[in-house]
């Protein structure tokens, strides 16, 4: 179908980016979301078991499968300015009468809180302890958390709980790309925040238009009330149909259950195959890094001196793009950035092959 759309398939090393489609379905979880496909269900019914099923696996309060990350951030914040209150969920995003100030850290503003703003609310900064403790009033509906941007930050997680709980205002955290490591799943939600959300299409490689959120259980049965498939409601462009909340479903069962150790050790033999085929090109150099949040994963950075050669990150990925097979790596200043997370089996020896030759065809001509 991608041919007769005229596209070009592309390997992956750049990682989970959703411009890229994310990741991809394993077996099981795509022949299940066949089998999903093949029967009629109450959309509400099975919002509630699987909701049920993942708040069992994942030990907290409640869950349910959203659309994105970005889904979830709309839900849950709607969640908390009208609570089970149906009349307050029609009236969004018009939010006369209720509490409609969402708190943040100026160094955590992102594009995505548009999720969060999208229900009428205002973002009010703040940059350190005293400052949010004084903008915290009676209008205050939420007090929101980047998990990356965590280390940016003059207040972190535990003290941000600590002051949520102390002024009785709900914490929510968004952890879209923060697994792995497996643990970060019930870390959160344990550690005291009220809403948790991730992204179902990254490392979880379930539907790359599902997403987790998960908390309290009241804040959860709010988000109902804002949700598909009722009309009425902020939520209703949120839908995730059977497909994907059985896909979900099926991909954290299997993410569990992964043997995260060997996971690790196949992506490290994977770089080690690519950092060996470029540095076999003179004038190149390597290094490796994990990010500390979000795609904690092993990095690659091949790096040259780019005036020397007058080939730059951005020309080089072009020249992969422009190959055959396509490939998509992180252009970066000094050369580029690449990891194999999203690497099937065997492509690192693509990946490989193509980037020496790259190199060596700039570097001959510099």
């Amino acid at each position: 179908m991608y041919e007769r759309l005229g596209l070009r398939p592309l390997i992956n090393a750049k990682g989970t980016h959703t411009n890229l489609s994310g990741s991809l379905l394993p077996r099981e979880v795509a022949d299940q979301m066949r089998q999903a496909a093949r029967q009629y269900v109450s959309i509400p019914e099975l919002l509630e078991k699987s909701g049920e099923h993942l708040a069992r696996l994942l030990q907290c309060e409640a869950a349910l499968v959203t659309s994105g990350a970005a889904g979830a951030l709309t839900l849950g914040t709607a969640a908390c300015l009208t609570g089970d209150d149906e009349e307050k969920a029609r009236r969004l995003p018009d939010t006369l009468g209720m509490k409609n100030e969402v708190i943040i850290q100026k160094t955590h503003r992102f594009s995505y809180d548009h999720a969060v703003r999208n229900v009428g609310i205002r973002l009010i900064e703040v940059e350190d302890r005293a400052e949010l403790e004084a903008r915290i009033n009676s209008r205050t509906a939420l007090m929101f958390f980047l998990n990356y941007a965590d280390p940016k930050g003059k207040i972190h997680h535990e003290e941000w709980i600590e002051i949520g709980k102390k002024h009785n205002v709900p914490t929510f955290i968004d952890c879209a790309a923060d697994v792995p490591p497996v643990e970060n799943l019930t870390r959160y939600t344990r550690m005291g925040f009220d809403l948790v959300t991730f992204s179902g299409g990254k490392a979880l490689r379930g539907p790359q238009c599902s997403g987790l959120l998960l908390g309290r259980k009241d804040l959860i049965r709010a988000t109902l009330v804002n949700n598909y498939p009722i009309s009425d409601t902020i939520g209703r462009p949120c839908k995730v149909g059977k497909e994907e909340i059985v896909g979900l479903v099926v991909a954290v069962e299997r993410y569990l259950k992964l043997d995260h150790a060997a996971e690790w050790r196949r992506w490290e033999r994977q770089v080690d195959k690519i950092e060996s085929a470029a540095k076999s090109v003179p004038g190149i150099e390597t290094e490796r890094h994990v990010p500390e949040i979000a795609n904690h994963v092993p990095h690659l950075k091949v790096l040259w001196a780019e005036q020397d050669w007058n080939f730059s990150g951005e020309d080089c990925l072009k020249a992969l793009q422009d190959g055959d097979p396509r490939i998509e790596v992180d252009p970066q200043e000094g050369g580029i950035v690449l990891n194999t997370f999203m690497l099937n089996p065997g492509e690192e020896r693509v990946v490989a092959k193509r980037l020496r030759q790259v190199l060596a065809e700039a570097s001959q001509r510099k």
